[in-house]
């Protein structure tokens, strides 16, 4: 079984929808701005997003699902990927990912007809 490994998880989802936001970049414990402490005391890694509407998100993740740092004592506002939370979060989030998944699957209908 293959470990959990939250920064890798963060860098992926950085690589992947890094674009859909004014920024987005991956802070590490050790860094000035990345220290951030969960509830154990820890630092921890996590995405610092400033949103197409001018808004500041710190997302992170765990074992139990995705979630905004002001938020990690409420369970219920955890969600179990990414897309689901920035839905949540980030309307503009929603379009642009509804309109890059439309693109894609019109790509894959194109390729199939030619």
């Amino acid at each position: 079984m293959d470990s959990f490994d939250p920064k890798e998880e963060l860098r992926t989802i950085l690589n992947e929808y890094g674009s859909f936001f004014q920024s987005c970049h991956l802070n590490a414990p050790g860094t000035p701005s990345g220290d951030v402490e969960d509830s154990n005391g820890s630092n921890q890694y996590y995405l610092d997003i400033k949103t197409n509407e001018g808004n500041r998100l710190k997302v992170s993740v765990n074992a139990t699902g995705w979630y905004q740092l002001s938020d990690y004592l409420h369970r219920s506002r955890h969600r179990e990927t990414f897309e689901g939370l920035m839905m949540v979060l980030n309307p503009s989030f929603q379009v642009t990912f509804n309109n890059e998944l439309t693109n894609k699957l019109n790509a894959l209908i194109q390729q199939e007809t030619e």
